[in-house]
């Protein structure tokens, strides 16, 4: 990652502190979980999507202790990629490891966003060697959240500026000068990609093809077989800001926040 641009993420990130993870309901989530679990040795001890959010049965939840992963958090330790400013004034969690955070980005200059995923970000940061995989699995890692879709678009520079000047993975900006659109697109589909991250009956359940994930990145690429527990449920609400108020502020009592267009946002507050 860009030294200059490294340098501005949370202190937390560099530190030897034992932590745990807190995984959400796509791929993106869990490959960076997996990832950071290689890396750190984070393991994962929570699930999270808008509605609820539960931890593994028995363990022993430490305040401070726990990162989110593709959760765009209010407050606490968090890993994503998502737009969360709402204006560029907005002092947003100071936690966030996302270099939308760091490069304040906002409805004011939204067009300007980082499009690529968690999991690249959390690649690029700890200089993680993604020579050793194979074509395909690096096609792969450009179908989460879309990353190759702005090299396919009136968007490519800025694709292109932030793999290959921020994330300074410039093999990947050429990945996509050697394959379609639909070649990406068709990986979708082959693995399931898009699937959803659930949960049965306290237990995690999905129907991305990790077991072929697996092969192609000569790796485990699995979901935590433990049972969960429910700690809260969650309201999940959408908003529309009027184009003409630039001033408008997260609601106070938002957990999680993330803007899904230039004038809406998708937030999360604990039921009473």
């Amino acid at each position: 990652m860009n030294k200059d641009i490294r340098e501005k993420f949370p202190i937390w990130c560099d530190l030897g502190e034992v932590y745990t993870l807190c995984l959400s309901n796509d791929l993106d989530s869990l490959l960076s979980c997996i990832f950071l679990k290689q890396i750190k040795g984070y393991e994962i001890s929570h699930f999270y999507k808008f509605d609820t959010i539960g931890k593994i049965q028995g363990h022993k939840h430490t305040a401070g202790s726990l990162i989110g992963v593709d959760i765009s958090l209010t407050k606490g330790k968090t890993w994503d990629n998502h737009v969360a400013m709402l204006s560029k004034d907005d002092k947003f969690n100071i936690n966030s490891a996302n270099l939308n955070i760091v490069n304040r980005i906002s409805r004011d200059n939204y067009t300007s966003k980082y499009c690529g995923s968690t999991v690249l970000q959390i690649l690029s940061y700890y200089d993680y060697d993604i020579s050793q995989f194979s074509e395909e699995a690096l096609m792969i890692l450009m179908c989460i959240d879309s990353s190759y879709l702005p090299f396919y678009t009136s968007f490519k520079d800025t694709g292109t500026y932030y793999m290959e000047e921020i994330l300074e993975f410039p093999e990947l900006v050429e990945l996509t000068k050697k394959h379609s659109k639909n070649d990406f697109d068709l990986l979708n589909v082959k693995y399931n990609l898009k699937a959803p991250i659930t949960i049965k009956k306290g237990f995690l359940h999905t129907n991305i093809d990790l077991a072929r994930l697996s092969e192609v990145f000569l790796m485990p690429i699995n979901l935590p077989t433990d049972s969960f527990e429910l700690l809260a449920n969650f309201n999940e609400q959408t908003q529309y800001i009027p184009k003409s108020n630039h001033n408008f502020t997260q609601p106070l009592d938002a957990f999680s926040i993330t803007l899904t267009y230039k004038n809406s946002f998708v937030y999360s507050t604990v039921k009473n």
